[in-house]
């Protein structure tokens, strides 16, 4: 199961008592109970704290509510007393951590592709976004102030696609021409969306 819930016993406490179920003195067992969610089994993060009476007598178990005020007293005491362990948030901060780090990465693939377009060089392969999904073009030539690509043969329906594109390496001696402020425009506007340049 990839989603679900589990529990963790926090505090326990035992005591001799007269049982609301079976009428007996018995051994009346305090469980505090932490429930939290889990992706993977890993821990992500806590839900509901309880706390439960068992009779070794009779096996009946009292939620909160239904235990007789002597025993309800102790187990809000160690209700109270219990805290969440940390470790049950462990999965939101690897959550957390990836999403901080795809952010970070992101922004770095931004500012290089920015960087090359300040300074475009021949053979840069460059992602854009079209109409109908997205291509590749390849820098072919930098004359003055204008920069001339040629095409690629094939299209992808999505940006992850454009890497089996590139190893195709397939450009047309079709070539388009910018200038280098339409180029640069091109990349705030959204349609370029990133520049390769092999190292």
């Amino acid at each position: 199961m990839i989603f679900g819930q589990n529990s963790k016993q926090l505090k326990q406490d035992s005591l001799i008592d007269v049982c609301s179920n079976c009428k007996k003195i018995a051994k009346i067992d305090i469980h505090v109970i932490q429930k939290y969610a889990h992706v993977f089994w890993i821990p992500t993060f806590p839900m509901e704290k309880l706390a439960i009476s068992h009779c070794n007598n009779c096996g009946f178990t009292f939620k909160t509510h239904q235990m007789p005020p002597s025993i309800k007293a102790i187990a809000y005491k160690l209700e109270k007393e219990s805290k969440t362990p940390i470790e049950l948030w462990t999965g939101l901060g690897i959550f957390g951590f990836i999403f901080v780090l795809g952010f970070f990465q992101a922004a770095l693939r931004i500012l290089k592709s920015q960087n090359n377009l300040n300074d475009p060089k021949i053979n840069d392969v460059v992602e854009v976004k079209i109409n109908q999904g997205f291509t590749l073009y390849r820098i072919d030539s930098i004359v003055r102030d204008s920069v001339f690509v040629c095409v690629n043969n094939y299209g992808a329906s999505s940006q992850e696609a454009l890497n089996k594109i590139k190893e195709k390496n397939s450009f047309s001696n079709k070539t388009l021409s910018f200038s280098n402020q339409n180029f640069k425009g091109m990349f705030f506007s959204g349609e370029i969306i990133n520049v390769d340049r092999k190292q």
